[in-house]
Protein backbone atom coordinates (compact mmCIF):
# COMPACT_ATOMS: atom_id res chain seq x y z
CA UNK A 1 0.00 0.00 0.00
CA UNK A 2 3.24 2.25 0.61
CA UNK A 3 3.77 2.27 -3.19
CA UNK A 4 -0.56 3.66 -3.64
CA UNK A 5 -1.31 7.66 -4.64
CA UNK A 6 -2.69 9.29 -1.64
CA UNK A 7 -4.95 11.54 -4.15
CA UNK A 8 -7.28 8.61 -3.99
CA UNK A 9 -7.51 7.80 0.09
CA UNK A 10 -10.63 9.92 0.36
CA UNK A 11 -12.95 8.28 -2.75
CA UNK A 12 -10.97 4.63 -1.47
CA UNK A 13 -12.30 5.52 1.77
CA UNK A 14 -15.55 5.93 0.60
CA UNK A 15 -16.01 3.26 -1.25
CA UNK A 16 -15.39 0.91 1.70
CA UNK A 17 -17.87 2.90 3.62
CA UNK A 18 -20.56 1.72 0.85
CA UNK A 19 -19.53 -1.28 1.28
CA UNK A 20 -19.72 -1.72 4.79
CA UNK A 21 -23.57 -0.19 4.92
CA UNK A 22 -24.51 -2.91 2.25
CA UNK A 23 -22.49 -5.57 4.33
CA UNK A 24 -23.98 -4.56 7.70
CA UNK A 25 -20.73 -4.67 9.13
CA UNK A 26 -17.58 -2.79 10.02
CA UNK A 27 -14.44 -4.17 8.23
CA UNK A 28 -11.47 -5.25 10.37
CA UNK A 29 -7.84 -3.77 9.21
CA UNK A 30 -5.82 -6.11 8.05
CA UNK A 31 -2.59 -6.67 5.73
CA UNK A 32 -3.33 -9.01 3.39
CA UNK A 33 -0.90 -9.86 0.57
CA UNK A 34 -3.75 -10.19 -2.44
CA UNK A 35 -2.49 -8.38 -5.48
CA UNK A 36 -4.39 -6.92 -8.44
CA UNK A 37 -4.07 -8.16 -12.15
CA UNK A 38 -3.56 -5.12 -13.81
CA UNK A 39 -2.79 -6.29 -17.23
CA UNK A 40 -2.31 -3.31 -19.28
CA UNK A 41 -0.29 -1.54 -16.38
CA UNK A 42 1.56 -4.61 -15.12
CA UNK A 43 5.04 -5.43 -17.01
CA UNK A 44 4.80 -7.55 -19.82
CA UNK A 45 6.46 -10.91 -19.21
CA UNK A 46 7.70 -12.48 -22.15
CA UNK A 47 10.10 -14.44 -23.62
CA UNK A 48 12.67 -14.32 -26.56
CA UNK A 49 12.30 -17.05 -29.38
CA UNK A 50 15.25 -18.78 -31.53
CA UNK A 51 15.90 -18.99 -35.07
CA UNK A 52 15.15 -22.50 -34.59
CA UNK A 53 11.78 -22.26 -33.38
CA UNK A 54 10.77 -19.73 -35.83
CA UNK A 55 12.02 -21.97 -38.56
CA UNK A 56 9.88 -24.38 -37.11
CA UNK A 57 6.49 -22.24 -37.57
CA UNK A 58 7.67 -21.23 -40.60
CA UNK A 59 7.41 -25.37 -41.46
CA UNK A 60 4.32 -25.40 -39.76
CA UNK A 61 2.95 -22.52 -41.85
CA UNK A 62 4.45 -24.38 -44.69
CA UNK A 63 2.59 -27.14 -43.99
CA UNK A 64 -0.84 -25.94 -43.04
CA UNK A 65 -0.66 -23.73 -46.46
CA UNK A 66 -0.20 -27.04 -48.69
CA UNK A 67 -3.28 -29.10 -46.82
CA UNK A 68 -5.39 -25.68 -47.33
CA UNK A 69 -4.76 -25.33 -51.01
CA UNK A 70 -5.50 -29.07 -51.38
CA UNK A 71 -8.56 -28.30 -49.56
CA UNK A 72 -9.79 -26.39 -52.43
CA UNK A 73 -8.99 -22.79 -49.83
CA UNK A 74 -7.14 -19.84 -51.57
CA UNK A 75 -4.66 -17.35 -49.78
CA UNK A 76 -5.79 -13.82 -49.61
CA UNK A 77 -2.89 -11.93 -48.62
CA UNK A 78 -2.59 -8.15 -47.96
CA UNK A 79 -0.65 -5.40 -49.50
CA UNK A 80 2.85 -7.05 -51.30
CA UNK A 81 4.64 -3.48 -49.09
CA UNK A 82 3.87 -5.53 -46.23
CA UNK A 83 5.29 -8.78 -46.84
CA UNK A 84 8.33 -7.50 -44.70
CA UNK A 85 6.36 -6.95 -41.64
CA UNK A 86 6.01 -10.47 -40.72
CA UNK A 87 8.58 -13.13 -39.50
CA UNK A 88 8.75 -16.02 -40.62
CA UNK A 89 8.16 -14.61 -44.01
CA UNK A 90 5.36 -16.03 -46.01
CA UNK A 91 6.45 -16.88 -49.73
CA UNK A 92 3.14 -17.57 -50.82
CA UNK A 93 1.86 -14.15 -50.21
CA UNK A 94 4.14 -13.43 -52.99
CA UNK A 95 2.99 -15.84 -55.79
CA UNK A 96 -1.20 -16.10 -54.79
CA UNK A 97 -3.42 -13.66 -57.06
CA UNK A 98 -5.64 -13.13 -54.26
CA UNK A 99 -5.85 -9.67 -52.59
CA UNK A 100 -7.54 -9.58 -48.99
CA UNK A 101 -9.65 -6.21 -49.12
CA UNK A 102 -9.03 -5.65 -45.82
CA UNK A 103 -5.79 -3.76 -44.46
CA UNK A 104 -4.08 -6.08 -42.33
CA UNK A 105 -5.73 -9.22 -42.35
CA UNK A 106 -5.16 -11.99 -44.87
CA UNK A 107 -7.48 -14.97 -44.40
CA UNK A 108 -8.33 -18.47 -46.52
CA UNK A 109 -11.28 -18.88 -48.29
CA UNK A 110 -13.16 -21.58 -50.15
CA UNK A 111 -16.41 -20.68 -52.25
CA UNK A 112 -19.14 -21.05 -51.11
CA UNK A 113 -21.59 -22.99 -54.37
CA UNK A 114 -24.32 -24.35 -52.13
CA UNK A 115 -27.45 -22.27 -52.60
CA UNK A 116 -29.27 -23.75 -49.18
CA UNK A 117 -26.96 -23.20 -46.37
CA UNK A 118 -24.98 -20.76 -44.79
CA UNK A 119 -21.26 -19.90 -45.12
CA UNK A 120 -19.05 -20.30 -42.69
CA UNK A 121 -17.24 -17.63 -41.04
CA UNK A 122 -13.97 -19.00 -38.52
CA UNK A 123 -11.73 -17.66 -36.15
CA UNK A 124 -9.19 -19.46 -34.65
CA UNK A 125 -7.72 -19.19 -31.24
CA UNK A 126 -3.71 -18.62 -29.90
CA UNK A 127 -1.35 -21.04 -31.42
CA UNK A 128 0.25 -21.13 -34.43
CA UNK A 129 -2.73 -20.13 -36.84
CA UNK A 130 -4.53 -22.41 -38.47
CA UNK A 131 -2.61 -25.94 -38.34
CA UNK A 132 -4.79 -27.08 -35.43
CA UNK A 133 -7.90 -26.59 -37.22
CA UNK A 134 -7.09 -27.98 -40.68
CA UNK A 135 -9.30 -31.96 -40.11
CA UNK A 136 -12.22 -29.61 -38.64
CA UNK A 137 -12.46 -27.03 -41.63
CA UNK A 138 -12.15 -30.24 -43.92
CA UNK A 139 -14.29 -32.42 -42.14
CA UNK A 140 -17.25 -29.75 -42.93
CA UNK A 141 -17.71 -30.35 -46.62
CA UNK A 142 -16.17 -33.85 -46.24
CA UNK A 143 -19.76 -35.68 -47.12
CA UNK A 144 -21.80 -32.87 -49.45
CA UNK A 145 -23.71 -33.73 -52.11
CA UNK A 146 -25.06 -32.01 -55.16
CA UNK A 147 -25.56 -28.70 -53.49
CA UNK A 148 -22.28 -27.65 -53.44
CA UNK A 149 -19.98 -26.59 -50.74
CA UNK A 150 -20.40 -25.16 -47.94
CA UNK A 151 -18.34 -21.45 -47.83
CA UNK A 152 -15.57 -20.69 -45.24
CA UNK A 153 -13.35 -17.78 -44.79
CA UNK A 154 -10.63 -18.45 -42.10
CA UNK A 155 -9.46 -15.20 -40.90
CA UNK A 156 -5.62 -15.24 -39.98
CA UNK A 157 -5.25 -13.27 -36.68
CA UNK A 158 -0.98 -13.03 -36.61
CA UNK A 159 -0.59 -11.20 -33.51
CA UNK A 160 -1.78 -14.42 -31.63
CA UNK A 161 -0.11 -17.10 -34.09
CA UNK A 162 3.63 -17.37 -32.63
CA UNK A 163 4.96 -14.76 -35.36
CA UNK A 164 6.70 -11.34 -35.69
CA UNK A 165 4.23 -8.89 -36.45
CA UNK A 166 1.93 -5.93 -36.34
CA UNK A 167 0.18 -5.27 -33.11
CA UNK A 168 -3.32 -6.61 -32.54
CA UNK A 169 -5.84 -4.32 -33.97
CA UNK A 170 -8.11 -3.09 -31.51
CA UNK A 171 -12.24 -3.84 -31.60
CA UNK A 172 -13.20 -1.39 -34.02
CA UNK A 173 -10.34 -2.08 -36.69
CA UNK A 174 -10.72 -5.90 -36.83
CA UNK A 175 -14.69 -5.38 -36.90
CA UNK A 176 -14.18 -3.35 -39.96
CA UNK A 177 -11.74 -5.05 -41.27
CA UNK A 178 -14.09 -8.21 -41.41
CA UNK A 179 -17.16 -6.54 -42.55
CA UNK A 180 -14.59 -6.09 -45.66
CA UNK A 181 -13.72 -9.24 -46.22
CA UNK A 182 -18.05 -10.35 -45.66
CA UNK A 183 -18.68 -7.54 -48.03
CA UNK A 184 -16.35 -8.82 -50.65
CA UNK A 185 -17.30 -11.75 -51.10
CA UNK A 186 -21.48 -10.55 -50.77
CA UNK A 187 -22.31 -12.74 -47.49
CA UNK A 188 -25.07 -11.02 -46.14
CA UNK A 189 -25.28 -14.23 -43.28
CA UNK A 190 -23.33 -16.76 -42.17
CA UNK A 191 -22.50 -18.92 -39.12
CA UNK A 192 -19.66 -17.63 -36.84
CA UNK A 193 -17.79 -20.28 -35.60
CA UNK A 194 -14.98 -19.45 -32.89
CA UNK A 195 -11.95 -21.05 -31.11
CA UNK A 196 -10.31 -19.68 -27.33
CA UNK A 197 -9.47 -16.38 -28.20
CA UNK A 198 -10.93 -16.34 -31.37
CA UNK A 199 -14.21 -15.95 -28.93
CA UNK A 200 -12.81 -12.45 -27.98
CA UNK A 201 -13.30 -11.07 -31.51
CA UNK A 202 -16.45 -13.22 -31.64
CA UNK A 203 -18.13 -11.13 -29.06
CA UNK A 204 -16.78 -7.75 -30.52
CA UNK A 205 -18.53 -8.50 -33.87
CA UNK A 206 -21.67 -9.67 -31.89
CA UNK A 207 -21.52 -6.26 -30.21
CA UNK A 208 -20.78 -4.32 -33.37
CA UNK A 209 -23.95 -3.01 -34.88
CA UNK A 210 -22.52 -2.75 -38.46
CA UNK A 211 -21.81 -6.87 -38.72
CA UNK A 212 -23.80 -8.17 -36.17
CA UNK A 213 -26.73 -8.37 -38.64
CA UNK A 214 -24.58 -10.27 -40.73
CA UNK A 215 -24.10 -13.23 -38.39
CA UNK A 216 -26.61 -15.76 -37.66
CA UNK A 217 -26.25 -19.02 -35.74
CA UNK A 218 -23.38 -19.04 -33.33
CA UNK A 219 -20.45 -21.82 -32.32
CA UNK A 220 -18.48 -21.14 -29.67
CA UNK A 221 -15.66 -23.45 -29.11
CA UNK A 222 -13.31 -23.47 -25.87
CA UNK A 223 -14.62 -19.50 -25.36
CA UNK A 224 -12.92 -17.56 -22.99
CA UNK A 225 -15.24 -14.10 -23.34
CA UNK A 226 -18.46 -16.00 -20.88
CA UNK A 227 -17.41 -14.66 -17.48
CA UNK A 228 -14.43 -12.72 -18.64
CA UNK A 229 -14.85 -10.82 -15.80
CA UNK A 230 -13.95 -13.40 -13.10
CA UNK A 231 -9.63 -14.11 -12.81
CA UNK A 232 -9.83 -17.39 -14.34
CA UNK A 233 -8.55 -16.82 -17.55
CA UNK A 234 -6.42 -13.99 -16.65
CA UNK A 235 -4.64 -15.73 -13.79
CA UNK A 236 -4.42 -18.99 -15.81
CA UNK A 237 -3.07 -18.03 -18.67
CA UNK A 238 -0.25 -15.01 -17.41
CA UNK A 239 0.14 -14.92 -13.80
CA UNK A 240 -0.27 -18.88 -12.85
CA UNK A 241 3.06 -20.88 -12.43
CA UNK A 242 3.19 -23.77 -14.01
CA UNK A 243 3.08 -27.43 -12.49
CA UNK A 244 1.52 -29.60 -14.74
CA UNK A 245 3.20 -30.43 -18.18
CA UNK A 246 -0.30 -29.04 -19.99
CA UNK A 247 0.78 -25.66 -17.77
CA UNK A 248 4.18 -25.45 -18.76
CA UNK A 249 3.62 -26.04 -22.38
CA UNK A 250 0.90 -23.81 -22.07
CA UNK A 251 3.17 -20.97 -20.53
CA UNK A 252 6.25 -21.62 -22.49
CA UNK A 253 4.71 -22.14 -25.78
CA UNK A 254 1.57 -19.86 -25.52
CA UNK A 255 1.80 -16.80 -22.72
CA UNK A 256 5.12 -16.03 -23.06
CA UNK A 257 5.40 -15.88 -27.00
CA UNK A 258 6.45 -12.46 -27.72
CA UNK A 259 3.21 -11.03 -29.29
CA UNK A 260 0.96 -13.29 -27.44
CA UNK A 261 2.08 -11.59 -24.69
CA UNK A 262 2.02 -8.14 -25.77
CA UNK A 263 -1.51 -8.75 -26.98
CA UNK A 264 -2.93 -9.66 -24.04
CA UNK A 265 -1.18 -6.78 -21.73
CA UNK A 266 -1.82 -4.07 -23.78
CA UNK A 267 -4.46 -4.90 -27.22
CA UNK A 268 -6.99 -6.82 -24.48
CA UNK A 269 -9.41 -4.72 -22.65
CA UNK A 270 -12.21 -7.39 -21.28
CA UNK A 271 -14.63 -4.56 -21.23
CA UNK A 272 -14.73 -5.20 -25.12
CA UNK A 273 -14.67 -8.78 -24.94
CA UNK A 274 -16.90 -10.17 -22.53
CA UNK A 275 -19.74 -12.24 -23.65
CA UNK A 276 -23.44 -12.29 -22.05
CA UNK A 277 -26.02 -14.65 -22.82
CA UNK A 278 -28.07 -11.20 -24.01
CA UNK A 279 -25.59 -10.31 -26.61
CA UNK A 280 -26.36 -13.64 -28.43
CA UNK A 281 -29.63 -11.65 -29.46
CA UNK A 282 -32.06 -14.85 -29.16
CA UNK A 283 -30.13 -16.27 -32.42
CA UNK A 284 -29.19 -20.11 -32.23
CA UNK A 285 -26.09 -21.35 -30.47
CA UNK A 286 -24.15 -23.90 -29.41
CA UNK A 287 -21.25 -23.83 -26.92
CA UNK A 288 -18.52 -26.67 -26.34
CA UNK A 289 -16.44 -27.04 -23.27
CA UNK A 290 -14.10 -29.18 -22.12
CA UNK A 291 -14.25 -30.26 -18.37
CA UNK A 292 -10.61 -30.37 -17.58
CA UNK A 293 -9.79 -27.36 -19.39
CA UNK A 294 -6.80 -25.78 -17.73
CA UNK A 295 -7.79 -21.99 -18.56
CA UNK A 296 -11.26 -21.39 -18.18
CA UNK A 297 -13.55 -22.36 -15.42
CA UNK A 298 -16.04 -24.35 -17.53
CA UNK A 299 -18.00 -25.95 -14.95
CA UNK A 300 -19.46 -21.97 -13.52
CA UNK A 301 -19.11 -20.99 -17.51
CA UNK A 302 -21.78 -23.89 -17.80
CA UNK A 303 -23.75 -23.80 -15.30
CA UNK A 304 -24.16 -19.86 -15.99
CA UNK A 305 -25.26 -20.68 -19.85
CA UNK A 306 -28.10 -23.38 -19.10
CA UNK A 307 -29.10 -21.17 -16.12
CA UNK A 308 -28.33 -22.84 -13.32
CA UNK A 309 -28.07 -20.97 -9.23
CA UNK A 310 -25.18 -23.44 -8.41
CA UNK A 311 -22.54 -22.35 -10.71
CA UNK A 312 -19.80 -24.64 -8.43
CA UNK A 313 -22.08 -27.67 -9.20
CA UNK A 314 -20.28 -31.12 -10.82
CA UNK A 315 -20.97 -31.58 -14.27
CA UNK A 316 -22.42 -35.38 -14.34
CA UNK A 317 -22.59 -35.72 -18.12
CA UNK A 318 -21.15 -37.62 -20.81
CA UNK A 319 -18.77 -36.90 -23.61
CA UNK A 320 -20.59 -35.13 -26.14
CA UNK A 321 -24.33 -34.10 -24.07
CA UNK A 322 -26.20 -31.56 -25.19
CA UNK A 323 -27.43 -29.08 -22.30
CA UNK A 324 -30.56 -27.13 -23.58
CA UNK A 325 -31.49 -23.62 -22.28
CA UNK A 326 -33.80 -21.98 -24.91
CA UNK A 327 -31.69 -21.72 -28.13
CA UNK A 328 -28.23 -21.94 -26.55
CA UNK A 329 -27.11 -25.85 -26.19
CA UNK A 330 -23.91 -26.79 -24.23
CA UNK A 331 -22.08 -29.65 -25.24
CA UNK A 332 -19.80 -31.11 -22.70
CA UNK A 333 -16.69 -33.08 -23.16
CA UNK A 334 -15.45 -35.21 -20.42
CA UNK A 335 -11.99 -35.47 -19.58
CA UNK A 336 -11.06 -33.32 -22.40
CA UNK A 337 -8.41 -30.19 -22.16
CA UNK A 338 -8.63 -26.95 -23.92
CA UNK A 339 -8.57 -27.26 -27.61
CA UNK A 340 -8.40 -31.11 -27.41
CA UNK A 341 -11.96 -31.71 -29.21
CA UNK A 342 -9.76 -31.10 -32.04
CA UNK A 343 -7.75 -34.05 -31.88
CA UNK A 344 -10.48 -36.84 -32.10
CA UNK A 345 -12.56 -37.13 -35.21
CA UNK A 346 -14.79 -39.99 -33.64
CA UNK A 347 -16.11 -38.41 -30.55
CA UNK A 348 -15.90 -35.12 -30.64
CA UNK A 349 -14.61 -33.64 -33.84
CA UNK A 350 -17.37 -34.84 -35.50
CA UNK A 351 -20.03 -33.42 -33.00
CA UNK A 352 -18.40 -30.21 -33.79
CA UNK A 353 -18.53 -30.44 -37.47
CA UNK A 354 -22.31 -32.15 -37.11
CA UNK A 355 -23.38 -28.77 -35.38
CA UNK A 356 -22.03 -26.35 -37.80
CA UNK A 357 -23.12 -27.96 -40.83
CA UNK A 358 -26.73 -28.39 -38.97
CA UNK A 359 -26.60 -24.37 -38.62
CA UNK A 360 -25.49 -23.91 -41.93
CA UNK A 361 -28.54 -25.65 -42.85
CA UNK A 362 -30.35 -22.39 -44.30
CA UNK A 363 -33.23 -24.34 -45.91
CA UNK A 364 -34.83 -25.07 -42.49
CA UNK A 365 -35.78 -22.06 -39.84
CA UNK A 366 -33.18 -21.43 -37.40
CA UNK A 367 -35.04 -23.48 -34.67
CA UNK A 368 -35.06 -26.57 -36.50
CA UNK A 369 -31.44 -26.28 -37.51
CA UNK A 370 -31.49 -26.23 -33.23
CA UNK A 371 -33.42 -29.56 -33.19
CA UNK A 372 -31.18 -31.04 -35.85
CA UNK A 373 -28.43 -30.33 -33.71
CA UNK A 374 -29.73 -32.03 -30.88
CA UNK A 375 -31.13 -34.91 -32.49
CA UNK A 376 -27.30 -36.06 -33.44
Amino acid sequence: MEDCDSTYDDELEEYVEKLEELLGRRLEPGRGDAKCLRMTLDKVEMLHRSLTWYLCIFVVDTIASTYLLYHSFSFHRTSISQFFTTFPLRPLSLVTPCKSPAKGLTYWHRPHTSKTRLPILFIHGIGVGLYPYINFLADINAHDGADGDIGIIAVEILSVSSRITCQAMLKQEICEEINRILSSHGWKSCVLVSHSYGSVVAAQLLRDPMICMNIGPVMFIDPVSFLLHLPDVAYNFICRRPSHPNEHLLSYFGSKDIGIAHTLFRRFFWADSLLWKEDLQDRPAAVALASRDSIIDTKSIRAYLVGSKDWAQSPTKETGEILIDGKLDVIWFEDLDHGQAFDHKTTTRLRLVGTVRAFCNETASPEVAVEEVRKK
